[in-house]
C-alpha cells in the first residue's frame, strides 16, 4: 500500500496549529499570555510517481503582550499580527511502499498586518500603532510520507535550508531580518505533520 502516488492524480491536504503560553514572574503584577495559530490548506498534483507539485494557502496570526516606553512612561499594551499568503513547492520522493522520504524546494510569500493597542488610561495617552509586514523565503526541505490507506497519507517535514527575509513596519519604526542557513529537528516547532487525501 503506497497510496495513489501516480502521474495525473490530484490531492488535497493541509495542516493547522495553535499554541498558547502563559508567563508570570514573582515581581509581576499581571499574568502575560501569548498565543500563535496557523491554518494552511493545500492542493497539488503528482507529476509522476515520484514528483509532487503543490500550492499551500497560509493564514497565521499571533497575540502577545507589548510595551512602549515614551517620555519616561511605560505604556503596556497588546500586539496583534495576521498574515495571509501562499507557498509553492516541489517534492521528489524516494523508495516505494508505505514509507517514502522526500526532498523538495519551496517558495513562500506572506504579507501581513501588525497592530499594537496601548492602555489609554495612562497620562498622557499615546496613539495605537498600525503597520505591515512581509515575509518571504526560498528553502530546501526534507520530510517523509506514510500511507495510512490507499488514498490517505500523513506527510511530515522536519528540516529547512535556505534564505528567509522578514520586514515589519509600524509607524516610523521599521525592522528587517535576513537569515540564511539550516534548521533540522524532529522536536519543537520545526517538525510538522499534515494529512493528504488523493482524489
Amino acid at each position: 500500500m503506497q497510496g495513489f502516488a501516480q502521474q495525473g492524480y490530484w490531492y488535497l491536504g493541509g495542516r493547522g496549529g495553535y499554541a498558547s503560553q502563559t508567563r508570570k514572574s514573582s515581581t509581576a503584577t499581571n499574568t502575560q499570555k501569548e498565543s500563535n495559530w496557523s491554518f494552511s490548506p493545500e492542493i497539488g498534483v503528482w507529476l509522476s510517481d515520484r514528483v509532487q507539485f503543490g500550492l499551500g494557502i497560509n493564514y497565521a496570526g499571533s497575540k502577545a503582550p507589548t510595551a512602549n516606553f515614551t517620555n519616561g512612561t511605560i505604556y503596556p499594551g497588546t500586539a496583534y499580527t495576521s498574515a495571509f499568503g501562499g507557498t509553492l513547492y516541489w517534492r521528489y520522493f524516494f523508495l516505494q511502499g508505505e514509507f517514502r522520504p522526500f526532498a523538495g524546494l519551496n517558495f513562500t510569500y506572506l504579507p501581513g498586518k501588525n497592530r499594537q493597542d496601548y492602555d489609554q488610561n495612562q497620562s498622557p495617552p499615546i496613539e495605537d500603532g498600525k503597520g505591515t509586514s512581509l515575509s518571504w523565503g526560498v528553502n530546501l526541505q526534507a520530510g517523509f510520507s506514510y500511507a495510512l490507506s490507499d488514498r490517505v497519507a500523513a506527510v511530515g517535514s522536519f528540516g529547512l535550508f535556505g534564505y528567509t527575509s522578514y520586514n515589519s513596519k509600524i509607524g516610523t519604526t521599521e525592522r528587517t531580518i535576513n537569515s540564511f542557513g539550516g534548521d533540522f529537528s524532529t522536536l519543537g516547532n520545526r517538525f510538522t505533520v499534515g494529512i493528504y487525501f488523493t482524489l
